[in-house]
């Protein structure tokens, strides 16, 4: 915890079902135990209704945190949170930060050097195409701190890929970027399982080097 305290920009970054809710929830404990204020925040309305109810603590949007507005001359959003409005906290912990724009990120990057307080953020690196999200691509930039949370496929390789499935469990990879449905609509697999749209499983006389 002194660590995560004293890295500034913090991303945690793991594949679905690898513990990223586990390791926030133990984050919050510890805060609490030592009494430190802490701002839970998510980019949309309906993750910030998820953050509350796996944490069982008040989230609000980015947006809300942060305070956005649009100037009515330029047409351009700002944030009210600045040097001379600062936000009211120890530590802010942001989830799917992935979805962040660039812009919100260089903002929480602000805050880190302005008011010294610490920003966690729990995301994924890419999408189920294996393509870089926007925000993380920024946070990978301008991170001082970034943590992977290792896991291992079935097949006993380590994970690499989000990989999407539909209704029968078999893996795709085309549509959209962002699709509604939940985390039961991913999972983490390693790359050659997910190249081969198939999912399989360890033989302990073998090791899993890809071929």
């Amino acid at each position: 915890m002194e660590d995560a305290l004293c890295s500034g920009l913090l991303l945690i970054t793991g594949g679905p079902g690898t513990g990223k809710t586990t390791i926030l929830n133990g984050i919050l404990e510890l805060l609490g135990q030592m009494q430190l204020r802490c701002l839970l925040a998510a980019p949309t309305g309906r993750a910030a209704k998820r953050l509350t109810e796996v944490t069982g603590e008040e989230a609000s949007t980015i947006h809300r945190l942060l305070e956005a507005t649009i100037d009515t001359n330029s047409g351009e959003m700002y944030f009210v949170r600045d040097e001379e409005n600062p936000l009211k906290t120890d530590v802010i912990i942001v989830d799917e930060c992935q979805f962040l724009l660039p812009e919100q990120i260089d903002q929480l990057r602000s805050i880190v050097n302005d008011y010294n307080i610490p920003v966690m953020c729990f995301g994924l690196r890419t999408d189920f195409q294996t393509k870089m999200f926007e925000g993380s691509r920024r946070l990978f930039e301008i991170a001082d701190t970034i943590d992977e949370i290792k896991s291992t496929c079935s097949c006993g390789r380590k994970t690499i890929v989000n990989a999407r499935i539909d209704s029968n469990g078999d893996i795709i990879t085309v549509g959209e970027q962002v699709e509604i449905g939940g985390n039961d609509r991913y999972i983490a697999v390693c790359r050659k399982c997910w190249r081969n749209k198939r999912i399989e499983h360890s033989d302990r006389n073998s090791l899993p080097f890809d071929k």
